[in-house]
């Protein structure tokens, strides 16, 4: 470059005799060489790393914007949402829950590329992917396994974008700049560990690829195949499933119930308390925990009314049962429900949590609908075994030798149970397993591609994006770590005092019976009812 610009330098003098015209025509062969070489420089991206004691250190529209640009818009990640589980007090310290989401931006600009919603946890409730059995194995060894960091919605088993990362050509080297990022945050904090749970699948193959260790799970979702009507799904099922849940439908008006669906911006106040009254009557049949206060479903309600769907039913006049759902761009998610007193109603629970769900979702042309963890009874109701996952890095290196021996032998069983459930589901068409199969290569593209990205070879997107960053060049710096409440308070401490308390408790509700005529596969491993989820 140095020999290029010394030609075209010599060029401009030799030119300045020659006139005015020769001469800028000189200098702008000049410029011209100076802006190729620029161009050819390396660029340094420089990253400001924040860890957030509170999302209120984040602006909604920037947290947003960065939520609003992922392919789905998940609305548990909204910044309204986290905010009411602060705010209420819901995921706070106190309750074990320290926030420390992760924020990176262009050091430069300010602009903000990229967060994750952390938090520093001192137990496993709340979670949906256990783990107690690795925090006893840790204790067994002489080691503390809290507190540790888990990068999650709190209380909340969906699957969504963790690694919040702003699209283009930056993105890839964003995205492994947040994920090392978090992982330094580990190691520089000295925790356990680092969880991140119900990542999207191109997460966990991005971060499998990274390193982490790789876990997966199975939940039930229902598929909207283009359906008109709650009638058009029906006519895709087994005339045995078909009959059945007409019958279960039918059962609801012969109990003198009515059921209907409200936005959140027509609840009231006093059905808010009341669906408030519901949840706490099922964690006590349930013998659970009762995360969510009584201020969160009202605020959820203000905040996030537009995303927000209660279904009531009611019995001359009074409610007696109520589910929340929020719905996102591509999906309706079912949550928590309850009922008056935990009163028991025949069906009612598949009416408001399944089908009232489906029925909004064929109206709004929306492609899916979770309806909360667990609950193999969905099987006979519609909905079909999906992959869920999560992604984990253990500090200590026995720790994680002990933790690949535990997911090697849970992945076996995971295999064998989503078989059992795609053989089963096989009445409404054969869809699982098909289904099933085409998200198991989808992963496996995607690991492979996160692979060859991360050792800078081989194929086309490898190939493109290893391109791509020789050409730009870009390095990432974490700057600074600002702002974390382990290094200035006695957070870890905190936690650890809080410990006696929780090692009492059991971190598993128990099962919920069903009185279903049909035999469902047993339960995947190492999965319960939460007492409270659709």
């Amino acid at each position: 470059m140095q020999v290029a610009a010394a030609a075209a330098a010599a060029a401009a003098a030799a030119a300045a005799a020659a006139g005015p015209t020769a001469a800028q025509a000189a200098q702008q062969q000049t410029d011209d060489a100076s802006s190729a070489d620029a161009a050819l420089q390396p660029q340094t991206l420089q990253l400001k790393v924040q860890v957030l004691r509170s999302i209120d250190q984040v602006t909604a529209a920037e947290w947003d914007g960065l939520v609003a640009a992922q392919p789905e818009v998940n609305p548990f990640l909204k910044w309204a949402f986290l905010h009411a589980l602060e705010a209420s007090k819901s995921a706070v310290p106190e309750e074990g829950w320290g926030a420390q989401h992760v924020t990176v931006r262009d050091a430069a600009s300010g602009q903000l590329l990229g967060a994750a919603p952390m938090y520093l946890k001192g137990h496993s409730y709340g979670e949906y992917v256990f783990d107690s059995s690795w925090a006893n194995h840790s204790h067994m060894m002489g080691k503390r396994y809290y507190p540790k960091l888990q990068v999650c919605v709190p209380f909340t088993p969906v699957t969504g974008n963790r690694l919040l990362v702003q699209p283009g050509p930056l993105a890839p080297t964003v995205l492994k700049a947040l994920a090392q990022t978090l992982v330094t945050i580990t190691d520089e904090m000295g925790v356990s560990s680092l969880h991140v749970t119900f990542p999207t699948g191109q997460e966990w193959a991005a971060l499998g690829a990274l390193g982490f260790q790789q876990r997966r799970g199975i939940q039930y979702h229902w598929e909207n195949r283009g359906y008109s009507s709650f009638e058009g799904f029906l006519a895709d099922l087994k005339q045995s499933k078909r009959k059945s849940i007409r019958q279960e439908r039918k059962s609801i008006a012969k109990q003198g119930l009515a059921v209907r669906r409200l936005a959140g911006c027509e609840v009231t106040a006093g059905q808010w308390d009341t669906f408030h009254s519901f949840y706490q009557a099922t964690v006590d049949k349930k013998w659970g925990s009762a995360y969510l206060t009584r201020e969160f479903w009202h605020m959820l309600g203000s905040e996030m009314g537009s995303q927000v769907m209660l279904v009531v039913a009611e019995q001359e006049g009074r409610t007696v049962a109520a589910a929340l759902n929020l719905v996102g761009s591509h999906c309706v998610y079912g949550r928590n429900w309850g009922s008056v007193g935990g009163r028991e109603f025949k069906n009612l629970h598949f009416e408001v949590c399944y089908y009232q769900a489906i029925e909004e979702a064929i109206a709004r042309g929306l492609p899916r609908v979770e309806a909360g963890a667990q609950g193999e009874h969905k099987l006979q109701r519609g909905y079909l075994p999906n992959f869920t996952h999560s992604a984990h890095y253990m500090a200590d290196p026995t720790m994680r030798s002990a933790v690949a021996k535990f997911l090697g032998r849970e992945e076996q069983q995971v295999r064998g149970w989503a078989g059992r459930s795609s053989r089963y589901a096989a009445g409404q068409g054969g869809a699982a397993g098909t289904r099933l199969g085409r998200e198991e290569q989808q992963v496996r593209g995607w690991a492979g591609r996160s692979s060859r990205y991360a050792a800078g070879q081989g194929g086309a997107a490898g190939t493109r994006l290893g391109r791509e960053e020789q050409q730009l060049q870009y390095t990432w710096q974490a700057l600074t770590l600002e702002g974390s409440p382990f290094k200035h308070d006695k957070t870890v401490e905190y936690f650890v005092d809080k410990m006696s308390s929780y090692s009492s408790l059991s971190s598993l509700s128990s099962l919920s019976s069903s009185d279903e005529a049909d035999s469902a596969p047993a339960s995947p491993p190492g999965t319960y009812r939460n007492s409270t989820d659709a």
